[in-house]
């Protein structure tokens, strides 16, 4: 009988975790840099951010804060919140929106929204997939834990290059 080269399922969730990890990680420098760059033009008046601590800031008219790991930003001017998953995305969000580009902010939110729901799939069939370890059946989790994680990837993807554009674009 020939031996096939099999890779056990754990190695595969490993590396696709350092993947993340890594990604995550070159997604927060570039944001910061981006984010600098951004506020450097001279031709806008610039929204003033003020940090309040940790896990709060005020951004123009915009305050934004930490809750249970998403960001939660309210308009100083109606009492609507919205809900971020990503600080960078919301930072970048208010101060495109101050600065008159609402179309390239309103693409941000989107993609975050995106990534916020299908977030919540990941963590529930990880959750499921925990559940029914010991029971054995665990291919229809596995199977949907993965698409949901691949789908998150690519919904990160495409809000990255929205917070690329949002340096680009100028009014």
């Amino acid at each position: 009988m020939d031996k096939y080269n099999t890779v056990d399922k754990l190695t595969i969730e490993q590396t696709i975790d350092r993947a993340l990890k890594q990604v995550v990680t070159q997604v927060k420098h570039w944001s910061r840099k981006e984010l600098e760059n951004l506020l450097d033009q001279k031709n806008q008046p610039q929204p003033l951010i003020v940090p309040l601590g940790r896990d709060c800031y005020l951004i123009g008219n915009y305050a934004l804060r930490s809750i249970n790991h998403t960001w939660a930003m309210i308009y100083r001017y109606n009492d609507q919140e919205l809900i971020f998953l990503n600080r960078h995305a919301a930072i970048f969000y208010a101060i495109c929106q101050q600065n008159g580009r609402g179309q390239l902010a309103d693409e941000i939110y989107r993609y975050d929204q995106a990534c916020l729901r299908i977030n919540h799939d990941v963590e529930f069939y990880q959750t499921k997939l925990e559940h029914h370890k010991n029971k054995g059946n665990t291919e229809l989790f596995r199977s949907r834990y993965l698409e949901s994680r691949a789908r998150l990837n690519h919904q990160r993807q495409l809000l990255e290059k929205s917070l690329k554009m949002a340096k680009y674009i100028k009014l």
